[in-house]
């Protein structure tokens, strides 16, 4: 019972993250993006260009997070991966999916550019004001 209302609390307080060890209480957020495998300015188009081949919208969202899973982008990077989708919505997920995989988040406001409706863009500063 005890480890349940430890979760409990962990969650009521903010959140909580289970590991081996045990469990951490409220979790500080990531600020700093390591990178370890840069995409390059002409991955970044091959990567476009392998979204775009997938006939169906959600193989193009399931083909451009595979892509993206290890790798790290900069913004300009996820701006060209985005044109990949024909969908605002489509462009939103991705944008949101990439945040936590780009070394330069400051410079993230190009992205919140690229998308055309204002609620899109409020929704994608929303997400990333939670990390920040």
């Amino acid at each position: 019972m005890k480890p349940l209302r430890l979760l409990l609390v962990g969650a009521l307080l903010g959140g909580c993250v289970l590991t081996d060890s045990g469990v951490i209480l409220n979790p500080p957020k990531p600020n700093v993006v390591v990178c370890v495998n840069a995409v390059s300015d002409n991955e970044a188009l091959e990567m476009k260009e392998q979204i775009k081949k997938e006939p169906f919208k959600d193989d193009r969202l399931t083909k451009a997070k595979v892509l993206g899973k290890d790798r790290c982008f900069k913004s300009k990077h996820v701006v060209v991966v985005m044109e990949a989708f024909s969908f605002e919505d489509d462009k939103l997920e991705i944008a949101k999916y990439l945040y936590s995989r780009t070394e330069d988040q400051q410079n993230y406001e190009i992205v919140v550019d690229a998308l055309t409706f204002k609620s899109d863009k409020d929704e994608l500063r929303d997400y990333i004001n939670y990390f920040n």
